[in-house]
């Protein structure tokens, strides 16, 4: 079966099942969680950590040896889209950042992915003068705007976006054209001039180098063209997972904008990615942490700024895994994730990392917002310019190791309550709740 796998912010599943970051700020998916949607590549081992800028660091397992590289969504069905570079098949809206294909060498020799790499050639390249390596451009941009920063991770995927949409930026199938150089040029130069205009100096030959030994490396696999390729693989009865890697909060229309990506991570980018008709859906399954996450900038109604925060960060590990940067932690937030449940259509969800709320004496969940002191129960149009004060519900902790529960019947008295309460408020229910980082801790709930 071929490794194929869909970057959106949430897990859909395609005539069989699919997975989005159905969480509110962050994806956060776990491996259990792919299993819970329907299977497990035999022989390989995938461990997942969703980034912020849907960027996935995996680590792969088998009779070969264990590697862990960034930028690669293994997928356990078929074939999907994916995001930011060279994850199995790329969907056209998603860009390829070149340099991460010289990451992935290694792994090719050994056989652990092997010839089972497919790019549609729809897929925007970053370019060297905003590589995802070197960020230029995105670096120029961002310190340009002072203390508004919006905390981009610097990987030049906000400037192939602008490239994309402007319609001057170069694809995956451009580099098997005979001028590909001429245009290259050509972009580079507008890049430059727009660097001048920030005022911004900064070496990129070292970063060129490395763009076009990637592009080498990049022609060798299999460019397809994806509509065609995975329609046929639908059509042929196929299971395909498309999987995001972004919360739906990030959606740069639907989001907390302006502190947002540059893409849509909802499950309607499944259709426009890949170009999938709308009908070959049947799931959607939001993933959500059992408490919210962000990092960098951007309103955060349930964030804890003190002694509670920083032990949601240190119990559940939250830092970067490209970046290493510390998450933002707070409450969950049923008010952004009923919003995100609604945008995605989710008919499930994965709760992930249940446990490590297993120290907390007690819990809140936010139920709704005093907006400029009025309560509201949905999310305003601009978070960001309104004074926000979450309001909570608060709930007994359990106390107690939650890790070794195998059933719903096996979980703390208080933590099925804290679970009904949350499947009532979003009138979309908890099918499968994560409760450690192990493939086989993960509980259906019927």
């Amino acid at each position: 079966m071929r490794l194929q796998s869909i970057s959106i912010a949430l897990a859909v599943v395609l005539t069989s099942a699919a997975l989005v970051g159905g969480q509110s700020f962050q994806g956060g998916l776990r491996g259990a969680a792919r299993d819970a949607s329907g299977g497990v590549l035999p022989g390989v081992t995938f461990t997942l950590t969703n980034e912020e800028t849907g960027l996935t660091r995996v680590t792969v397992s088998n009779e070969v040896g264990e590697y862990a590289f960034p930028a690669v969504t293994p997928g356990t069905y078929t074939v999907a889209g994916s995001l930011q570079a060279f994850k199995t098949i790329e969907r056209r809206g998603i860009v390829v950042a070149t340099q991460q294909f010289i990451t992935l060498d290694f792994v090719m020799e050994t056989g652990a992915l092997s010839e089972d790499i497919v790019v549609t050639g729809a897929a925007p390249l970053v370019e060297t003068s905003n590589a995802s390596t070197g960020g230029v451009l995105d670096k120029a941009a961002e310190a340009s705007k002072g203390n508004q920063k919006i905390g981009s991770t610097l990987k030049g995927i906000a400037p192939t976006y602008m490239d994309k949409t402007g319609r001057n930026g170069l694809r995956v199938g451009d580099i098997l054209d005979k001028n590909f150089t001429s245009a290259y040029i050509k972009l580079r130069l507008k890049h430059q001039r727009l660097l001048d205009n920030y005022a911004f100096d900064e070496d990129i030959t070292a970063w060129e180098e490395e763009f076009f030994e990637a592009l080498e490396l990049l022609k060798e696999l299999n460019i397809v063209n994806g509509e065609y390729f995975i329609n046929q693989q639908i059509q042929s009865g196929k299971k395909i997972l498309a999987e995001g890697a972004q919360g739906s909060m990030l959606d740069i229309d639907f989001g907390t904008f302006p502190f947002v990506t540059s893409s849509n991570t909802i499950s309607a980018a499944v259709c426009n990615g890949l170009g999938i008709a709308p009908q070959k859906i049947r799931d959607v399954i939001g993933i959500t942490k059992a408490y919210c996450t962000r990092v960098g900038g951007g309103p955060f109604p349930t964030e804890l700024t003190g002694e509670t925060g920083e032990e949601l960060r240190k119990i559940g590990n939250e830092f970067g895994a490209t970046t290493g940067r510390p998450r933002r932690c707070g409450w969950i937030d049923l008010v952004a994730l009923r919003f995100a449940c609604m945008v995605n259509g989710v008919t499930k969800i994965v709760m992930t990392k249940a446990d490590v709320l297993d120290e907390f004496k007690e819990l809140e969940v936010c139920t709704g917002y005093k907006l400029n002191g009025k309560e509201s129960f949905e999310m305003p149009f601009r978070l960001d310019r309104m004074h926000v004060e979450a309001v909570y519900k608060r709930f007994p902790g359990w106390k107690t190791k939650s890790s070794a529960a195998k059933s719903m019947e096996d979980l703390p008295e208080t933590m099925r309550t804290y679970v009904s309460f949350i499947n009532q408020y979003l009138g979309v229910a908890i099918r499968y709740i994560s409760n450690g980082p192990g493939r086989n801790q993960i509980i259906s709930i019927k």
